[in-house]
């Protein structure tokens, strides 16, 4: 199962839901340091990989 969650990548309307909280919320903990940091993908996309929120 690892392997799969390392190469998982989730959006932060998807973090959002997974936590039940709003996506301000999820912006917050990001600039507060008390959140995973997301990884750039290109241009204007962020994404969570799913196996450092877990």
């Amino acid at each position: 199962m690892t392997g799969y969650t390392e190469n998982l990548y989730l959006s932060v309307d998807q973090v959002a839901e997974r936590f039940g909280v709003s996506k301000d919320a999820i912006w917050r903990w990001k600039r507060k340091d008390e959140f995973p940091k997301p990884v750039k993908l290109g241009g204007m996309t962020t994404r969570w990989r799913l196996a450092d929120i877990e």
